[in-house]
């Protein structure tokens, strides 16, 4: 298969579905599903196993990472339903009375809560945004 214009065409389709549907997952699988279309020449059946294929031996190789970020958005969602993140809020806002200091508060915990970039994002983002807002 020869490299054409055409390849750019799954990107910028899951780009423009998801800011349109604001659905992460489905653009990307309609993305996915139209790059193997193009690769074999949109034959249903073709797409449908060479999708399968493809995905098959890409994911299962990083299994253990993707069940590790699943288990670490879920740890995050438990602190946002018990309440700690906004207990830590509003804890940290009657400490916290200058943007530096927040923005340190932010550098700080970030640092402290480094176990994996993925989780760093999820926890510190989550915590610390109503204080900077």
């Amino acid at each position: 298969m020869e490299a054409t214009m055409w390849a750019l065409l799954p990107p910028i389709l899951a780009i423009i579905i998801s800011l349109i549907t604001k659905e992460v997952n489905l653009s990307l699988l309609v993305g996915i599903l139209v790059g193997a279309g193009l690769y074999c020449g949109f034959n249903p059946f073709t797409t449908l196993t060479t999708t399968y294929d493809v995905m098959s031996t890409r994911v299962y190789g990083n299994l253990g990472v993707l069940y590790f970020i699943i288990l670490l958005g879920m740890i995050v969602h438990l602190m946002n339903l018990s309440g700690a993140t906004h207990e830590y809020a509003k804890w940290a806002s009657k400490k916290l009375k200058t943007k530096r200091q927040t923005l340190l508060a932010t550098m700080f915990l970030g640092i402290i809560i480094f176990v994996d970039d993925y989780f760093n994002c999820l926890t510190v983002g989550t915590v610390m945004r109503p204080i900077t807002d």
